[in-house]
């Protein structure tokens, strides 16, 4: 799957030669991917020669590995921070990132969505219709998800401890 590109944790290491770090590996991985989300995504990123999203995307992959700190974030927890912090240094490889996490992407998550309308339904009405229904559940994974993505550009931890800033 070619979102599975975005995950960090799968990229190449950097390897240091004479005090100089090689990204050859790097640049080179997740090329493919890539392209197939810019001409998956293509008409939100119109506007643009899919050359300009290569190098934003060469470009942030550089920056994530040379921090540690973005390195040892889980998945979730790296791409919001990116996506507060540095949208606009990186804003048309962040406009694809945005667009692939609004999906769910395997089952666990579809299965989270199916129980949380289970509950709402048995909490509040079982014979709740749709167009209630709808609102509710967007209210109930909006307002739990972006807590912590409201901290995150706040520059607090989850646990409102301060965030190391970014240089």
């Amino acid at each position: 799957m070619a979102l599975s590109v975005l995950n960090h944790k799968w990229w190449p290491d950097v390897i240091s030669k004479q005090d100089k770090p090689d990204f050859l590996q790097l640049d080179l991985f997740g090329l493919r991917e890539i392209s197939l989300i810019i001409e998956s995504y293509k008409k939100f990123v119109a506007d643009v020669t899919g050359k300009q999203v290569v190098d934003e995307w060469t470009a942030i992959k550089r920056m994530v590995v040379q921090k540690q700190q973005l390195m040892m974030m889980p998945f979730k927890r790296l791409w919001a921070r990116m996506l507060s912090m540095f949208t606009a240094q990186y804003p048309l490889i962040l406009r694809l990132v945005a667009i692939a996490m609004t999906f769910t992407t395997d089952t666990s998550g579809c299965e989270r969505l199916i129980s949380l309308m289970n509950d709402l339904q048995r909490e509040f009405q079982t014979r709740m219709e749709h167009d209630c229904l709808r609102p509710q559940m967007w209210w109930s994974t909006e307002m739990h998800g972006s807590a912590h993505i409201l901290g995150m550009a706040s520059g607090l931890a989850e646990d409102g401890s301060p965030l190391e800033q970014e240089s």
